[in-house]
């Protein structure tokens, strides 16, 4: 198959690096790029279980903390009016 990519400059340094190291073509070492990257996918990470730490928020007497998105929302507002 025949395709024409654009690569960042950096990414064609490298592999004109390679396929002057290794003495291959730019077809070649391409190919041997992308079979490692795909292989590479396919192996996936087991997921073990997710945690999150948590702790008391201490919040002082007479805080609704149910209302902090208004606070986020009122804050907001009275950046957006300074400007």
């Amino acid at each position: 198959m025949r395709i024409t990519v654009t690569m960042d400059d950096d990414v064609a340094a490298r592999i004109e690096g390679r396929r002057r190291r290794d003495g291959q073509s730019l077809n070649q070492v391409v190919n041997e790029l992308l079979r490692e990257a795909l292989r590479s996918g396919l192996r996936t990470p087991a997921a073990g279980k997710y945690r999150t730490e948590t702790y008391a928020l201490r919040m002082r007497p007479g805080f609704d903390a149910t209302r902090l998105n208004q606070l986020v929302d009122d804050l907001e507002t009275d950046a957006y009016r300074e400007r």
